[in-house]
């Protein structure tokens, strides 16, 4: 009977050991409540947690309790919500006993939902990763979070992630470039506008170029930044290249599409 016991309690004991190792080996993460902006405060709700569980289901990271992020807020009186500062971020993560912090903020415009991720590493105090993208309507919410979630997953563990069975793996590149994010045909009222994932907090300004490049780095054109915001920029084309909406008019001709690469034009 002793023998059986013992037996019990060693396996008990293994089986919580190897538990504890396999979670040390895992990021542990704490999310913020996403800040909302002409955006109700359900939807930003509701995007951060598909992140967060997308995250979540790579198996690589452990997420922290929201009960437990909000006892501390309360009781060290911190911002609860959005893009706060990195500092701060930091602070909070100490006390939660978390590496990794992850803010956010959703903005609804005229062309879609925009959403900015930043996280922050609580031992250096830096935003470590920073990412947006653009949810056109709620039919590609699910899948526009995933790809968020894979290529953050991707860059935070240094290695190719997956997702409900779809690999993502993330380079450098993948951050520090910024792209189309969405372009208006020539057909419609805003001719040839092309919307780049950069504004005021890149210090975009009126009157600056940018060339476009396809994904193989040919270059499709220039465009001169008309308006400034946050996240975003209206741009219109400069010379070469075309804002044409393949599915309306072919594949012939040079086109700018989403995806497109983004950067300051060298050629001016």
């Amino acid at each position: 009977m002793k023998i059986k016991y013992l037996c019990a309690l060693f396996a008990a004991m293994a089986f919580f050991c190897s538990s504890a190792v396999f979670s040390a080996d895992k990021i542990s993460v704490a999310v913020m409540n996403f800040s909302s902006d002409n955006a109700d405060s359900d939807r930003a709700k509701s995007i951060a947690d598909l992140i967060k569980t997308d995250m979540l289901n790579t198996g690589e990271f452990v997420m922290i309790e929201r009960s437990e992020i909000d006892k501390v807020i309360k009781e060290q009186k911190f911002q609860s919500m959005g893009m706060v500062d990195a500092g701060q971020a930091a602070e909070l993560g100490k006390l939660l006993a978390a590496k990794k912090m992850m803010m956010g903020g959703v903005s609804r415009f005229s062309f879609g939902i925009l959403v900015n991720v930043r996280v922050v590493d609580v031992e250096t105090g830096q935003i470590e990763v920073a990412d947006k993208a653009l949810i056109e309507n709620d039919n590609y919410m699910l899948d526009t979070c995933s790809e968020l979630a894979g290529k953050i997953s991707s860059r935070l563990t240094g290695k190719e992630v997956k997702i409900e069975g779809k690999s993502y793996s993330a380079s450098d590149r993948d951050f520090s470039e910024s792209y189309v994010m969405l372009v208006y045909a020539n057909r419609s009222w805003q001719s040839d506008t092309v919307i780049i994932s950069l504004g005021l907090d890149e210090g975009v300004m009126e009157g600056d170029v940018f060339a476009v490049y396809s994904k193989d780095n040919r270059r499709k054109g220039a465009i001169t930044v008309k308006e400034v915001f946050e996240g975003y920029s209206n741009c219109r084309l400069r010379k070469g290249g075309g804002c044409c909406m393949p599915v309306e008019f072919g594949s012939s001709g040079p086109i700018i599409v989403v995806g497109d690469r983004v950067r300051k034009d060298s050629e001016e």
